[in-house]
């Protein structure tokens, strides 16, 4: 690839990011998906899920467990969005 051609694809990946304004958006653009660390945000995400909802299962919905899955769940979603959009 010539340095012409990776200046373009840089500058389209770019100006698409410039266009979007919300998270869910942003995440969507193929240049930021496949990036290795959102990646590997989106997969931590999936498996704090997952264990929240097993616990739920178990304990219920106010366990301290539950309470505790539920704002690492949140923390990981904002380390996401907040990847994205840097």
């Amino acid at each position: 690839m010539t340095a012409h051609q990776q200046f373009s694809k840089a500058e389209s990946a770019y100006k698409q990011t410039q266009k979007v304004r919300n998270t869910q958006a942003i995440e969507s653009i193929p240049a930021i998906l496949n990036h290795s660390l959102i990646q590997s945000l989106k997969k931590t995400e999936l498996e704090t899920e997952k264990t929240v909802s097993e616990l739920k299962e178990r304990y219920g919905q106010k366990h301290p467990k539950i309470l505790a899955a539920e704002l690492k769940t949140a923390k990981d979603k904002y380390e996401t969005a907040n990847s994205a959009r840097d």
